[in-house]
Order: C-alpha cells, then structure tokens, then sequence
C-alpha cells in the first residue's frame, strides 16, 4: 500500500518507515473517557507507550486538519522540517465535454522536480489517479474524488523520491489507462 501524496502518516516505530511528508510531527493528545493530556509524543508516533496511526490532511493554506484514531483525538499539531509543494486539487482545464476517456504523456518527461498528467473524462465519476513503482508499490495518490466531465491537470512534485522510472495509472469507472514518467535529479 502507498500513502496518499499530501497526507502525514505518523507510524509505528516497529514498522520501520518514515513520516510521508514531514521529517519531524509533535503533538499533544487527549484520550476520550477521562484520560490525562499525554502531551509531545513525538516521531515515529510513541507517546507513553501507545503508538498510533494519524491521517492528516492540509487546507487551501498549508494548515492541518486534525484526525482521530481508536479514542485519541490529536489536540495540537506542531510541525518542524520541509513541507513540499503540495497539489490541493486537481484543476479543471475547461468544461467542455470530451468524447472519451485519455490520459496524456506527462510532460515535461523526464522531469526534475515537478511534472505536469492531464486526463479526460467525459461523465461524472470517482477518479483516481496514482503513482507506482516500476515494481508496482503505490507511491502516491493524485486524485481520488469524484469529477464533473471534463479535461484536468494535476502537477506531480517527486522531490522526495529516487531517480528513476515510474508508472502513473488513471481509474475512472471501467477506464483504466497507465503511462511510464521519467525522474531525473
């Protein structure tokens, strides 16, 4: 499984990976039920002996939306280290209604840091739109909502990730389609 592109994952220190998106997460939690602010857990997510998964989502202005997991609610984000640039949404190039379905060779390709995928849909549909390894593990995740008909553009920042070749896959109700990005530092 990948990680959503644009979303903190705070993990398990046993599992061995690292934050998504930032280098460093502070916060304080409050457990539902009566229980005392555990305040400062810290990377990977271990906090007086409990370990949690959070998913964290930005707003149009770079700021966190707090989540919950299994009765702890996060009271306080701190963050340190590099945000990237992060796609909010994807842009709606015009409303014309296309034909058929078509996903563009990004472009530039290859790139260095950031590139451009356009795609068509010609009906309202949940899309998803994501990036993989050439060995097939989800990277990120573009786009995963449901879309008017219409021609759009997303921009793919893959900074924090190796060199190399990579596949980008757009899902829109049967419609599958897939094409080869090149990433070059």
């Amino acid at each position: 499984m990948g990680y959503p592109y644009g979303r903190i994952y705070v993990l398990s220190g046993t599992t061995g990976e690292p934050i998504d998106t930032i280098d460093i997460a502070k916060w304080n939690f409050i457990m539902t039920g009566g229980y005392n602010l555990r305040e400062n857990g810290t990377k990977p997510g271990n906090a007086s002996g409990y370990t949690s998964v959070y998913d964290v989502k930005f707003d149009e202005k770079k700021n966190l939306y707090t989540q919950s997991y299994y009765g702890w609610t996060v009271d306080k984000w701190v963050y340190q280290g590099t945000l990237p640039v992060i796609p909010l949404k994807v842009e709606k190039l015009n409303d014309e209604i296309p034909n058929g379905y078509e996903l563009k060779q990004n472009y530039p390709n290859p790139f260095n840091p950031t590139t451009t995928i356009e795609f068509s849909i010609p009906m309202r549909q949940s899309v998803t739109l994501k990036i993989y390894t050439i060995l097939g593990q989800e990277i990120a995740t573009l786009v995963d909502e449901v879309l008017d008909p219409g021609t759009y553009r997303v921009i793919f920042d893959a900074s924090k990730f190796a060199t190399g070749s990579y596949i980008y896959t757009l899902k829109a109700g049967k419609y599958i389609e897939s094409k080869k990005l090149m990433f070059l530092k």
